[in-house]
């Protein structure tokens, strides 16, 4: 009897587990661009490519300026485990000499990790001296609570307002 009990207890203790847990990972996401320069209303090119074990859900590459914000068209993803494009982003033409043109890459998996990397592209050839206000870096990475809205926009999370 007791021997009875024993079995069916390490029986049901072995049922539980079904499989292989799922593991916990961060997407890995590179960006490169083609050109370190760029003109005024110029394009800059480049490619993006992100894996993850668990799934990607979303791939997006930004060309942050002071004054302006271009998206490439974000690429979404139903759990595919790597993703690879091409993209061109385009450069305000109101750009000044030297400034700086931040490209902000951002990968997100279905397990609600997050990866991010930034390169910069400086303006050449331009006639206009004088920059525009504003941080195109603090433009492409708002704080926190603003990435955070965000981020529950994209993923159509629904949240309360704050009271």
């Amino acid at each position: 009897m007791i021997r009875a009990v024993a079995l069916s207890a390490g029986a049901a203790a072995g049922s539980g587990c079904v499989g292989e847990r799922e593991r916990l990972d961060v997407p890995r996401l590179t960006v490169e661009v083609i050109n370190s320069t760029v003109t005024p209303g110029g394009v800059i090119v480049g490619s993006a490519a992100a894996t993850d074990a668990s799934g990607l859900e979303f791939v997006a590459v930004y060309a942050c300026t002071r004054d302006s914000i271009f998206l490439n068209s974000r690429q979404v993803y139903n759990r595919a485990r790597s993703a690879e494009f091409p993209f061109e982003l385009p450069v305000s033409s109101a750009s000044a000499e030297g400034d700086s043109v931040v490209v902000y890459g951002f990968a997100s998996d279905t397990q609600g990790f997050d990866a991010e990397t930034v390169s910069v592209v400086f303006i050449r050839g331009s006639s206009t001296t004088i920059r525009p206000e504003g941080d195109a870096l603090r433009r492409c990475l708002p704080d926190d609570q603003a990435r955070n809205a965000e981020l529950h926009r994209r993923r159509g999370t629904i949240t309360s307002p704050d009271p």
